[in-house]
């Protein structure tokens, strides 16, 4: 077990609302705004990232999927690897080359589906990698979050205000939410923002020095 876990969460959001046990907040009303708060900072960071498997239909580009957001896309052949296929926007569709006969190349998110070019002449199989919201609530004490852990502070956050606004305490409610926007804004621009590889991420070092020895 690792920390924190729904207990932990509970307990630290009491210390806030100082109400070490349950009064005017039940742990089951508790529990409600930290699983809120889970699927609120999956949602607007996209920090809750799962791989599924899904087919292609003959004749049609769409592939539907539940989620927030697409993230990657893979064909996966009969025989050897996944094949990571491009993404594009709608309207480079008939504007791109396409080889290899109709095996999926492209793609992009429309509403609920993922939109395959070119258009599948046979079923085939993709890996779809998608942002969604966690697969389960937190209900026992030892359940632990599944989003990221840096961001398992910030469903605390969320709670506190959530609950200050049951006690008409707008203004704590605001502040405290404020600060959770904020927080959740800032590690999702570390943690949560895909990017490229800098120059100094992969730089070897100009000089490499041998060790000094110890002298006798």
């Amino acid at each position: 077990m690792a920390w924190p876990d729904l207990l932990d969460l509970r307990t630290k959001v009491r210390s806030v609302i100082n109400e070490a046990t349950a009064g005017l907040w039940s742990d089951v009303e508790l529990n409600r705004y930290l699983n809120d708060g889970e699927r609120d900072i999956a949602e607007k960071v996209n920090c809750y990232t799962s791989m599924v498997s899904a087919v292609t239909t003959v004749g049609s580009r769409l592939v539907p999927f539940t989620g927030h957001k697409v993230r990657y896309v893979e064909f996966v052949p009969a025989v050897g690897n996944p094949i990571s296929i491009v993404p594009i926007t709608p309207k480079m569709l008939g504007n791109i080359p396409i080889n290899d006969g109709a095996l999926p190349q492209y793609w992009f998110s429309w509403g609920g589906n993922i939109v395959i070019e070119p258009i599948p002449t046979s079923i085939c199989n993709l890996n779809v990698y998608i942002s969604s919201w966690p697969d389960y609530d937190l209900v026992d004490s030892t359940d632990e979050p599944k989003i990221p852990v840096e961001f398992h502070e910030s469903i605390c956050l969320y709670s506190e205000a959530f609950a200050m606004m049951k006690q008409n305490r707008m203004g704590t409610a605001i502040g405290l939410y404020r600060q959770y926007i904020t927080e959740i804004d800032s590690r999702m621009k570390i943690y949560g923002t895909p990017r490229m590889d800098r120059d100094w991420d992969m730089k070897r070092p100009s000089i490499v020095k041998e060790p000094e020895r110890e002298k006798a």
